[in-house]
Order: structure tokens, then C-alpha cells, then sequence
């Protein structure tokens, strides 16, 4: 990749205040590979775990089906999914691994659950902090 691709993929199109242009970035960034542990606050309850990029989670997402036995629908969802957020773009979408829930106080909605994949639009999230809750 030449210095003034790579310079142009580091640069980000900011999009209108519907979008928490912060929030935005981190996930663009995890989108290239970073992870960075969040916790967000959406619809009254917290959301805690790693924020990761979209092609991990697609990858999680199509293996998941896989083991379900349904390859004729992995086969289209191969097929029909969404490429990878453009990059220099903000996605509009966040993709959490290991995801665990809280009620707004901090108690946890089933403390024996297993971690799970989370997938939420950003426009309706409304607040974040860097960390996981314990």
C-alpha cells in the first residue's frame, strides 16, 4: 500500500450530529483492527465487553450459523451481506464480543449468562465509556 493510500485510509468522513462522531471513530478504528474495551449505555441498560471490527464479527456470525448445521443459510448470508464499512467513512454500526448487560445501576441481568456477540447501531446509543465493568 503506498504512503498516500494508507495516509487517505487513516482520514475519516465526518458525518451529521445524528452519529456520536467519537464513538464513530473508535469503531472505524476497530474496523482495522484495533479492540478496545467499552461499555455503552442504550435503551436504559449498559452493554460491557470488547469493541472489535465488522469482519471479525462477520466471521463470528457465519461460523456460528455453521455449527448450527443451516449451510444453505450461511450460503446466503455469504452471498447478501454488507461489505466491509468503507474506509474513511464512520460506520453506522458497533460490534461488541464478549458482551455482558447491566441494568443502568450496574447490576448485572443474569450474572450466570455466557458472554455473547452484540451488534448495535450507534445512532441509538445513548452514552459510552472506555472499560469494561467488572
Amino acid at each position: 500500500m503506498s504512503q498516500q493510500t494508507e495516509e487517505k485510509s487513516n482520514q475519516i468522513e465526518w458525518r451529521p450530529a445524528a452519529l456520536d462522531g467519537l464513538l464513530g471513530a473508535l469503531a472505524f478504528w476497530c474496523n482495522k483492527g484495533a479492540k478496545i474495551s467499552i461499555t455503552i449505555s442504550a435503551n436504559g441498560m449498559l452493554i460491557s465487553g470488547l469493541l472489535v471490527g465488522y469482519d471479525e464479527y462477520i466471521q463470528h456470525f457465519l461460523s456460528t450459523l455453521k455449527e448450527s448445521g443451516v449451510e444453505e443459510i450461511v450460503s446466503a448470508f455469504s452471498q447478501g451481506l454488507e461489505p466491509s464499512p468503507v474506509h474513511g467513512q464512520l460506520p453506522h454500526f458497533i460490534h461488541i464480543k464478549n458482551a455482558r448487560f447491566f441494568l443502568a445501576n450496574g447490576q448485572p441481568i443474569d450474572p450466570s449468562s455466557t458472554p455473547v456477540w452484540w451488534r448495535g447501531r450507534i445512532d441509538q446509543i445513548d452514552g459510552f465509556f472506555l472499560g469494561e465493568i467488572p
